[in-house]
């Protein structure tokens, strides 16, 4: 009999995960539909572990049995949870995809023959290693690598050895028009990054914008990747350009101290300044004269921007980073500043790492270039225009809860005219999914030459081609690798055009949704997602942009004050949860979780307002939306499901860093602090016929 049961266990588990769409016909049965619940029920039973009191720490109640099903791994997977997971099951579509074999279609045989240039090439054949000298080689030569390299240093005292057969004279290298140069030709930002967006100020209008570039590295913790990715680069260096070991380590030392001092100078993201905080605006000849000892800015923007005929006035973002950077470069050697500006060009066309799992890697790899495509692609194969109308009325419903509290005396705090301002930008503020249907893949790839045996030349046509589509490159670039990847993977909120980016991943079958699940769940993990976006709108960061995404202060002094007084209440109650061993950081910036509590919030009110309307017609609604085999009403189940839509677990060495590294809280604390803070959790769970417990604290923070 307990074999039985095992087998029929198991069958209800795994039997979504086999089939791909949510129109398969098993499910359409009345068996099949209670298989699909009880398979639902059992994933929820599965993670959670009931020896917790919900009302001493709802987190581990809802997920202390994830680390045991999905542990993280510190040579693999160093954090799981259900975003990896969707993420995980989204590139499984795209390996199957990129491995049928070619239909004579112009696009997808395209992104085909990239995955396969990346399949066949190795790190060791002469044509990989003759292709990557020929992409840096037109831009410099590392030092090392010269007939008269130089000594090195990094000008803060540290003393350079002057390699064998080395001597100091060299012609000077121009690290700025170098740097112009490549972000011209491959639009990669290397030190300094160029960028034409949206006037934050007026939005019917574009600006220059010159910043930092994106770096790896974060300086506010010690990151055990970077430890890891400081021994790769001597590796690397030997594998890629031939140098001695003990040659290799001391450059590659040199480039990784240079990297920390660059990356070391930003505005820390916890000192909570805005976008807007960060602009200061320059007339270019009043820039140009006052850094003139540093780099020539005019001709600088000349190269990186193609064209002599510059606007008038440009923004620096992060002067603080501008300032230090600058005096960092003129205190190292500039064999240094060259070696680690060829390297970071080279970054994207090293294949590091693909010899573990070429598959996965390569899969990874187009995606970074070709997201939009992929995911369009992909997302046929499971798209269902009821998720889609629902997702959309479950837009509705938040936007409306939301407006209904701002119109009435909920928020008693907040002036009457910074609500009407709040309530004309709600108004205004939409919703996408990404499914990129307005996108002409035929028209992108018409002229982009892809060839199955050249894995570098495929990555510099891409890049190019990208450049290539903006040939008055003072206009806004239509392609965004980096914000492509992300926006792929996780819902995101703009300021800029206030509207908010649903990814397709997110849509996938039998995650967070399907016809046959109860709307507890669909509230509880969905609608808390939109709710939280949304609400990034009107938080810290956001609260400074009005309707149109222009930086404008719509706020009356008395609902600033207000606002502010709540925000500290957040810095002070998540700065005194541990975490790693250590405090999560007294940060000024409670962005996220300011959107957490108020998106639980939201969520939870909406779903309420459904079933309110549901009642007259059915009155057993409350009994009804709830899953078989699992002990806990409706209402429990929308918390049980928000919260295990957090349910991760994080190889140890790596706790600390995300702690400090990552602006969200630490998913237990994304679970105990937005709930321990909800009065109506703790009458859901009954926490408030106890003495005070963790999750039902007399003092609570609330701004939404």
């Amino acid at each position: 009999m307990l074999v039985k049961r095992f087998v029929v266990y198991v069958v209800i588990v795994t039997l979504p995960l086999a089939c791909g769409f949510p129109e398969n016909e098993l499910f359409q049965t009345p068996m099949g539909k209670e298989l699909l619940k009880r398979s639902k029920a059992a994933d929820i039973k599965s993670w959670m572990d009931a020896s917790h009191n919900p009302c001493g720490d709802f987190y581990h109640f809802a997920c202390a049995n994830w680390k045991r099903i999905n542990s993280a791994q510190l040579f693999g997977d160093y954090a799981t949870d259900q975003f990896h997971d969707m993420l995980k099951l989204m590139e499984a579509k795209i390996l199957d995809f990129l491995s049928d074999p070619r239909r004579g279609a112009v696009v997808e045989d395209k992104l085909k023959d990239f995955y396969e240039s990346c399949l066949r090439v190795h790190w060791n054949d002469s044509g990989y290693l003759e292709a990557l000298r020929s992409v840096y080689g037109e831009y410099g030569e590392f030092s090392f690598l010269k007939v008269k390299p130089v000594i090195r240093g990094l000008g803060d005292g540290e003393e350079g050895k002057m390699m064998e057969g080395q001597n100091q004279e060299v012609e000077e290298f121009n690290w700025w028009s170098t740097v112009a140069k490549i972000k011209n030709t491959y639009g990669l930002a290397i030190i300094l990054s160029v960028d034409v967006l949206k006037d934050l100020n007026n939005a019917n209008q574009t600006m220059v914008y010159l910043g930092p570039p994106n770096f790896e590295r974060n300086p506010t913790a010690a990151n055990p990747i970077d430890q890891l990715q400081d021994v790769r680069l001597h590796v690397l260096l030997q594998q890629y350009l031939g140098l001695d070991k003990d040659s290799a380590k001391q450059v590659a030392k040199w480039i990784m101290n240079f990297d920390i001092l660059l990356s070391q100078s930003y505005t820390d993201k916890h000192e909570g300044k805005s976008k807007a905080d960060l602009l200061t605006l320059y007339n270019v000849s009043d820039l140009n004269e006052e850094f003139q000892d540093y780099f020539d800015v005019e001709k600088f923007l000349q190269l990186t921007l193609g064209t002599e005929n510059l606007p008038a006035q440009v923004y620096v973002y992060d002067k603080k980073y501008f300032e230090k950077s600058l005096q960092i470069i003129k205190a190292t050697d500039s064999a240094i500043v060259e070696d680690y500006i060829l390297w970071s060009l080279l970054k994207d066309f090293i294949i590091y790492g693909k010899q573990r799992a070429p598959k996965k890697w390569c899969v990874a790899r187009t995606k970074k270039y070709f997201s939009k495509s992929l995911e369009h692609y992909i997302y046929q194969q499971y798209r269902s225009e009821q998720y889609e109308k629902e997702v959309y009325e479950l837009w509705n419903e938040i936007k409306a809860t939301f407006h209904d509290s701002l119109k009435g005396d909920k928020y008693y705090w907040m002036g009457q005219s910074t609500r009407e301002h709040a309530m004309e930008k709600l108004d205004k503020m939409n919703l996408t999914i990404n499914s990129h249907d307005n996108e002409n893949f035929q028209e992108f790839f018409k002229d982009l030459i892809i060839s199955p045996h050249n894995y570098v030349a495929n990555i510099q046509a891409i890049l190019k081609h990208i450049e290539s589509l903006r040939p008055n490159k003072l206009e806004v670039a239509t392609h965004d690798l980096e914000n492509e990847e992300i926006m792929s993977f996780t819902p995101t909120y703009s300021e800029f055009s206030n509207a908010i980016q649903v990814p397709v991943a997110l849509l996938q079958p039998y995650r967070l949704w399907h016809p046959l699940y109860p709307k507890a769940i669909k509230y509880g993990t969905l609608g808390f997602l939109l709710a939280h976006e949304m609400i990034h709108g009107f938080d810290d960061e956001g609260r400074v942009y009005d309707a149109h995404g222009n930086a404008v202060n719509w706020w009356d002094e008395k609902s600033a004050y207000e606002f502010e007084s709540r925000r500290r209440c957040f810095q002070a109650q998540y700065h005194n949860y541990t975490y790693g061993g250590r405090l999560l950081p007294n940060s000024r910036r409670q962005s996220e979780n300011i959107a957490d509590n108020a998106g639980i919030r939201l969520a939870y009110t909406a779903y309420v307002r459904w079933l309110e309307r549901e009642k007259p017609t059915n009155a057993n609604i409350e009994r009804e939306d709830v899953l078989p085999n699992l002990d806990y009403n409706n209402r429990e189940l929308f918390f049980i499901s928000f919260a295990q839509l957090w349910c991760e677990d994080v190889q140890t060495l790596f706790r600390s860093y995300l702690a400090f590294s990552d602006v969200h809280a630490p998913s237990m604390y994304r679970v105990i602090g937005s709930l321990s803070n909800f009065h109506d959790f703790s009458w859901i769970f009954r926490c408030d016929m106890k003495p005070e417990t963790p999750m039902n604290p007399s003092l609570k923070c609330e701004l939404y």
